[in-house]
């Protein structure tokens, strides 16, 4: 979810206003270890949509490193 993003974020000092690829892809990174993979297409939709509703760009959410 968009509030489990933003409290692995804050800590770390990484910006997600806007989100950026690399942000994301740590993310999807850090939480894989815990949750597997089948979560990550959900938080890349997460991550698109709610980019789109405050206006800004989306992150890549297609790039190897998060599909894979």
């Amino acid at each position: 979810s968009w509030k489990r993003l933003r409290e692995w974020a804050a800590p770390k000092g990484l910006p997600i206003y806007p989100l950026s690829t690399i942000t994301l892809t740590s993310y999807v990174v850090s939480r894989s270890k815990t949750c597997g993979a089948i979560w990550i297409p959900q938080v890349c939709a997460t991550a698109r949509y709610v980019s789109k509703r405050l206006g800004m760009e989306p992150p890549r959410t297609n790039d190897d490193f998060i599909t894979a």
